[in-house]
Parts: C-alpha cells; sequence; structure tokens
C-alpha cells in the first residue's frame, strides 16, 4: 500500500515568498528589456514599423510567455527555498529538544535534495556526545551514592567529612 505523503512547500512563508518575489522582481525588468529590444529590432530592421503594425499578436504572446515564465519562477524559488528551510527547521526542532536535556532518539536525517546534509551528521554527533555524557554524569552519581550509603555503614559518625563532601560533587554533577 503506497502512502501518500502530502507536503508542505512553505515552511517559512516570509523567507520564502520573499525569496520568489526577489526573484520575479529581477525577472520583470529583464522581461521589459526584451520586449524594448524586439521593439528595437522591429523598428530598425522593419521599415520602422512597430512591433504591433507588423504582428498585432506578439503584445499578447510576450504577455502569456512572461506571466509563464513568472509562474515558473516562483514555484522553482519556492521549491529550491523550501530544501533551505527544511533543514534549517530541523536543526532548530533538534536544538529545542536538546536544550531542554531530552537528546534526539533517532538519527537526524534530511530528504533527498536537502541542503546542508553536513550538519545532520555534526548534529548527530553532538546528540552521541549529550548521550555519553549524561551516561557518565548518572553513573558517576550512582557510583557518589554507592561510596556515600559503604561510608554511613562501615564508619557510623567518624564519616561526616567525607559525607559532605560527596553530597557537594553530587550537587555539582
Amino acid at each position: 500500500m503506497n502512502k501518500k505523503i502530502k507536503r508542505k512547500y512553505l515552511i517559512n512563508k516570509r523567507f520564502q515568498l520573499g525569496a520568489g518575489f526577489l526573484a520575479v522582481a529581477i525577472q520583470i525588468p529583464c522581461m521589459l528589456a526584451t520586449g524594448l529590444g524586439l521593439s528595437w529590432f522591429y523598428l530598425i530592421y522593419l521599415d520602422e514599423r512597430t512591433v504591433s503594425s507588423c504582428n498585432s499578436g506578439v503584445l499578447l504572446d510576450m504577455i502569456i510567455v512572461g506571466l509563464v515564465i513568472t509562474c515558473i519562477i516562483l514555484f522553482l524559488s519556492i521549491r529550491l527555498t523550501h530544501a533551505i528551510v527544511g533543514p534549517i527547521k530541523k536543526t532548530r526542532a533538534v536544538l529545542r529538544q536538546m536544550a531542554q536535556g531530552q537528546p534526539p532518539e533517532n538519527a537526524v536525517k534530511f530528504r533527498k535534495n536537502d541542503w546542508f546534509k553536513e550538519l545532520a551528521l555534526d548534529l548527530n554527533a553532538l546528540a552521541d556526545r549529550l548521550i555519553k555524557a549524561s551516561r557518565a554524569r548518572n553513573l558517576a552519581l550512582k557510583s557518589l551514592e554507592e561510596l556515600k550509603t559503604s561510608l554511613e555503614k562501615d564508619m557510623g559518625q567518624d564519616n561526616g567529612p567525607y559525607i559532605h563532601k560527596i553530597r557537594e560533587i553530587q550537587k555539582k554533577l
């Protein structure tokens, strides 16, 4: 059974739409320059007649082509920024989880076409180090607790300074 995955392309609308509209804003002057160049070509090489007098459908064709190109550029820019914003969103979520003291259970993986794949390797290395450090801390606390109970049993009242020192170390850990 094929499970269809619904993608949410606009993860960070402000960034993605901003980049898309910036690409469109750059594309519009390029289209106008092309139209002016085509008009000059018609004026100079076709007996000083305007574009519309030679071919009345040229203007409509240019507008349609311009709109199609604008839509394609907007779609491609949203797709490209999706491959950038997705890993950043996932990275922020993993870092928030780590900041709360909960390293991720699974390795961080990005999609096939995502950028910053090296970042996933670094995040996984960081998570592994945090897990190892947490285990070492828990083991040290457990050992100190065992030492404290052993001292309390064996030495009785003569172990006050040792138990006090153990409590200080436990608080620091």
